[in-house]
């Protein structure tokens, strides 16, 4: 699947906001116009920019560019929480109001990114109790902008508390998924890490990418001769993608590889006398477009990518599948381990979700809804339905875990028909399907004569040698009643969990066919063709399916060449 990303870039290729001397006489128009003519489809925000929402919306259509995001200077690490949430007021409101869904955040107490000071003495928390108040309170925060549409973006920083590869780390494991990372290459290279990897290890919270690349040479001089972060700056540290050493083509894969969704952003400060603006803003954005049209080309001649989606071993996040890692429309689905404490947020500005609590107890705040304690199963094998909240689009919700817990968060574009609800296990369908080896128990978690707009969830458990989605049926054409067009998630348990079953997904014309090992919590995508599940004795296998399409209903066709034993079964 082509990588689905929008390229935008930061004025401060033509003016630098903390070294007004860089560029400070060019008109924003003059950016606007040649960023636009480029071919950059938005702009973060610079001190040039109105700070009114309708006069900033106004500007920005003038030149048909969006609002990328924009940066808020914060001081957690020296006041509350309840104070940042005071400070952002204005600016939170000029990026929801213009159609920004994230914010750079940037932690200036105590920085000295703008002070003639040697980088080694930037600030750095040096206790666990630093840690986590500072943790706490960006936690906090988080949650605030995200409850109005907006998530933070952490923006990792030299001369800051948060700049080496470690403190990203430190950050990272802190706080809860509200917090997301905005991942800048150059600064990251610039602190000592190797770009690719810093990405593959934390690409499940980026939010955000800064696209900048580092003149090696340059920083070994700032470190050695103990500049400032201006002053590397000044000498040409930094510069626009493909013109210096970070590896722009290994980070574009591993963004297309996990289905990022959003900004790849320019953002290089240099001298403009010494980089002329316009030339090097034309660099980087011919850098990234062809490396993301080239991502294209070579996933087209390669053929799809494999249906098995093996599960993260450590970590919250164990699993996520987006419409864009898929290579899809329609189904998202993501799967949570949580300790006691742990939060999840979900939102999503375009699409509707049903967080299905398979383990563990968790309590959903939804809007102006909550729910204390829901789910009571220690186990998916249990016989015994879950508990499941359904979440429209543009609402944020929040699931906080009682104790230890897994939760399931399946996804499917909607406009917003339908309010948040609660799905008690008693509203759920039950029910036994095929005879002998071919028996397995189903649970309708949110199916078709359920309000919802996009969505169809349910879950199955299928006792060891036996057979379940059996046999093979499929749902990938647009010939209701007879068959609809259905794209599928399978997200497996085993029981005892070093088990494995086996999934096959083939067409008729055998152009897909693969049969995958399935071990616990992988997820297999069906995006067409049949699908059975076969296990092996001694092991019993849960599934959770998600299904979605252009259309909410659910009908199937058997394989032709194995619809003798549905007839022999119905014969008793």
């Amino acid at each position: 699947m082509p990588l689905q990303v929008r390229i935008g870039i930061n004025p401060l290729s033509w003016m630098n906001d903390d070294l007004p001397s860089l560029g400070g006489e060019t008109p924003l128009s003059v950016a606007l116009t040649e960023g636009r003519e480029i071919g950059y489809e938005g702009f973060e925000l610079g001190n040039k920019f109105p700070r009114e929402p309708q006069a900033l919306k106004a500007l920005l259509a003038q030149y048909d560019l969006a609002l990328v995001s924009g940066w808020f200077s914060g001081r957690l690490a020296q006041r509350s929480a309840e104070e940042e949430i005071e400070a952002v007021g204005p600016h939170l409101d000029l990026l929801a109001q213009n159609g920004a869904t994230v914010m750079v955040y940037g932690e200036v107490a105590d920085s000295i990114q703008g002070a003639p000071r040697p980088l080694y003495q930037r600030p750095r928390f040096f206790s666990d109790a630093q840690w986590s108040q500072y943790a706490e309170r960006l936690d906090r925060f988080a949650e605030y902008t995200l409850s109005k549409g907006v998530r933070v973006a952490y923006h990792h920083h030299m001369g800051a508390y948060v700049e080496t590869p470690a403190d990203v780390d430190r950050l990272m494991a802190s706080t809860t998924d509200a917090v997301g990372l905005l991942f800048d290459a150059g600064h990251i290279t610039f602190a000592g890490g190797d770009a690719v990897a810093m990405l593959e290890k934390h690409i499940a919270r980026v939010c955000h990418v800064h696209c900048k690349d580092v003149r090696p040479e340059i920083v070994k001089l700032a470190r050695n001769r103990n500049w400032s972060f201006l002053d590397a700056v000044i000498n040409g540290a930094f510069t626009v993608p493909g013109d210096g050493a970070v590896d722009y083509a290994g980070i574009v894969a591993c963004l297309a590889k996990h289905g990022y969704r959003g900004w790849l952003v320019v953002e290089a400060e240099q001298d403009p006398v010494i980089a002329r603006s316009r030339m090097y803003a034309e660099k980087g954005y011919r850098t990234l477009r062809a490396l993301v049209e080239r991502n294209a080309s070579a996933q087209l001649e390669g053929g799809r990518m494999s249906l098995l989606v093996k599960a993260s071993r450590e970590g919250q996040t164990i699993t996520r599948v987006t419409p864009d890692s898929a290579g899809w429309k329609h189904v998202g689905f993501a799967a949570y381990r949580l300790d006691a404490g742990d939060v999840v947020h979900v939102y999503d500005a375009e699409r509707e979700s049903c967080i299905v609590v398979l383990t563990g107890t968790v309590s959903v705040e939804a809007g102006d809804e909550h729910w204390a304690s829901i789910g009571s199963r220690d186990s998916v094998f249990e016989d015994a339905a879950p508990y499941a909240v359904y979440v429209p689009p543009k609402l944020a919700a929040i699931v906080r875990a009682d104790r230890e817990s897994e939760i399931g968060v399946a996804s499917a574009p909607a406009k917003g028909i339908y309010p948040p609800r609660l799905i008690a296990p008693s509203q759920m369908k039950r029910s036994t399907r095929g005879k002998h080896a071919n028996t397995r128990y189903v649970c309708d978690i949110l199916p078709q004569t359920e309000a919802a707009e996009s969505l169809l969830v349910v879950e199955v458990r299928t006792p060891g040698g036996h057979a379940s989605s059996y046999p093979p049926h499929k749902h990938d054409q647009d010939n209701v009643p007879a068959e609809s067009a259905l794209e599928e998630t399978y997200y497996h348990r085993l029981d005892p969990p070093q088990g494995f079953a086996f999934q096959r997904v083939y067409t008729d014309e055998r152009d897909l066919d693969e049969t995958m090992a399935v071990e616990d919590r992988d997820v297999v995508m069906v995006p067409r063709g049949y699908h059975p599940v076969v296990v092996p004795y001694g092991y019993d296998n849960y599934y959770l399916n998600v299904m979605a399409g252009e259309k909410r209903t659910w009908h199937f066709r058997n394989d032709p060449k194995h619809e003798w034993i549905v007839e022999r079964d119905s014969k008793g």
